[in-house]
């Protein structure tokens, strides 16, 4: 989807709201003093699977009822009890004997066939006495079950997954261990007489939030959720559909005849403005920037270049042009014309010593490399910075240049693809497995998926280039945009 028609959502903080400590922007909610998080998916959404498979196999308020009724049950008993209790799976381990007992038999009775699934699994909290109460026995076939009911529940915001969160709630605040001020009587009520009283956009987000801080009310968690997952990935298989991700259609930035036609124009206005053959780090510098930009375009030009993890790092490429070229026109100073020309040529000395050393490389010609980096000063006399040409960072430079949203769209993205980031690797060469039981995991595809098409922003940056070239050396309007 492309940034021009994607719809804005307000399920995410802006950079705006990001707290920012030296490099690192934090979201303001992992400010907050004391916060622990804790994972839905990971943790606390095994702990709620008897509720998950009651919710996907009854009418919802079916379902809901289901829970009053077990919870009422054992309402007056659970009470009594000097320590923390819970309903999760792991939870209801930890009751007395009879008290544990009268619940399980009581969401046996109220729902036998939809409790079965839990069976499958080896490690079940109480499995015994679970297995002693449900009448039955699971087959592969309840391998599906457990899968739908995963997959209901699986996002923490969808109506199932508050349905059962509601579930811990609600018991929580049956037994007096949650309990809200007069302030909030309101909110107390809505939550006591769920989904009929209240605002459903303002109560489920209350429902959610009040969940997922039980643990330190409850005891926090135990081994049976890694257990859990880890029998699913051991019993179910991957579901894999590379098909899902469509080949994005190429796009028509340019063409390669008004490339090298605009490439040829280029080269002429060269010769028309040169007035020295000394060297002249300005002219050189900012000629060499649009042809080099073009010649980058030229080979996006060329079959599924344009679609290929390469295309991402060309764009980098351009980006970083961009942004240099319009560094030094902003500052329009000789000796930073002229660091820029001794950095390029201080770092093309310190490769062909190392090459030297090591006995060169296939994809270098040595001799060539030696020549180049003589050609403005003896080796001898040549430097090597180590560092940035311009001691700053590219961002730095474009926001000194006044270029920063081209920095933003463009260089951070594909920079991933040139330092291989996870990002990068994780959007080309890895697909989703849609077995919800495998908690929507990673896994290898067969090759790296066609690409969204780069060759229009590549024509853009380039036509960028371009302008800064007319900036410099006024008389050159062509472009590479298809008009």
């Amino acid at each position: 989807m492309s940034r021009r028609n994607r719809k804005k959502s307000e399920t995410y903080s802006g950079l705006e709201r990001h707290v920012r400590v030296g490099k690192t922007l934090t979201p303001q909610l992992l400010t907050l003093p004391q916060l622990v998080l804790t994972s839905w998916i990971k943790d606390r959404l095994p702990d709620l699977l008897w509720a998950a498979l009651i919710v996907v196999q009854r009418p919802r308020l079916e379902a809901l009822d289901i829970f009053r009724q077990a919870l009422a049950f054992v309402r007056d008993d659970a009470v009594a009890q000097d320590r923390p209790l819970d309903v999760t799976l792991s939870g209801l381990a930890e009751w007395d004997g009879a008290l544990r007992r009268q619940f399980i038999e009581k969401l046996a009775e109220l729902a036998p066939d939809a409790l079965i699934p839990l069976l499958l699994f080896d490690d079940l909290p109480s499995k015994d006495l679970w297995s002693l109460c449900l009448q039955g026995r699971p087959t592969e076939e309840h391998w599906n079950t457990v899968g739908e009911a995963v997959l209901a529940v699986i996002d923490h915001q969808s109506q199932e997954a508050t349905d059962c969160r509601w579930v811990r709630v609600i018991f929580q605040v049956i037994i007096g261990r949650m309990q809200f001020p007069k302030s909030m009587v309101n909110i107390a009520e809505e939550i006591f007489y769920y989904p009929d009283r209240g605002d459903p956009q303002a109560v489920r987000p209350t429902i959610r939030a009040s969940e997922g801080g039980l643990d330190a009310l409850t005891g926090g968690q135990s081994a049976w959720p890694t257990n859990f997952w880890t029998q699913c990935m051991r019993d179910t298989v991957c579901i894999v559909d590379e098909s899902i991700d469509s080949v994005a259609p190429i796009q028509v930035g340019t063409t390669v005849a008004r490339v090298q036609a605009v490439q040829r124009r280029l080269q002429n206005h060269s010769f028309e403005t040169r007035m020295t053959t000394a060297v002249d780090p300005r002219h050189d510098i900012v000629f060499s920037s649009g042809l080099f930009a073009l010649a980058l375009v030229e080979e996006l030009l060329s079959p599924g270049i344009g679609q290929s993890l390469m295309g991402r790092m060309v764009v980098r490429s351009l980006s970083e042009v961009y942004i240099s070229l319009s560094y030094l026109l902003t500052r329009e100073n000789p000796d930073l014309w002229q660091t820029f020309r001794m950095y390029g040529a201080g770092q093309m000395k310190l490769s062909f010593l190392h090459l030297d050393r090591l006995g060169g490389a296939e994809f270098v010609d040595v001799n060539r490399l030696e020549i180049l980096a003589n050609e403005d000063l003896w080796l001898e006399y040549l430097p090597v910075n180590l560092g940035h040409w311009s001691k700053a960072t590219a961002r730095t430079l474009a926001e000194e240049a006044n270029v920063k949203e081209v920095y933003d769209r463009f260089y951070p993205w594909g920079s991933a693809y040139v330092h291989g980031h996870w990002g990068a690797m994780r959007d080309s060469v890895m697909v989703t497995c849609f077995n919800p039981l495998h908690r929507l995991h990673r896994v290898p595809r067969s090759r790296a998926r066609s690409l969204e098409d780069v060759v229009p922003d590549a024509t853009l940056l380039a036509d960028k280039v371009l302008e800064r070239v007319e900036e410099a050396y006024p008389g050159f309007s062509f472009r590479l945009g298809v008009q």
